[in-house]
């Protein structure tokens, strides 16, 4: 928070999915199993600004924010 109701905020994170055993093994004449799957790698942030405040006896509020979302070794569509 800074002064007069503005703030910025952010966040972010990398995340980690290992391949289901089905996914890497299984074998049926619609499914084809993968053994040398990755796992699947998501990194994420997200930023923002805004604005809260009071004016003549009304709360004004403001936000914008962002993203953005990265996935390699994507295993589902």
């Amino acid at each position: 928070d800074f002064d007069m109701g503005l703030y910025l905020r952010a966040n972010g994170g990398k995340s980690l999915s290992l391949p289901k055993t089905n996914e890497l093994f299984f074998n049926s004449p619609e499914v084809v199993g993968n053994p040398d799957l990755k796992p699947e790698r998501t990194e994420t942030l997200n930023v923002g600004a805004g604005l809260f405040r009071t004016l003549y006896g009304r709360v004004f509020a403001l936000d914008v924010g962002a993203f953005r979302t990265d996935i390699t070794d994507r295993i589902e569509p």
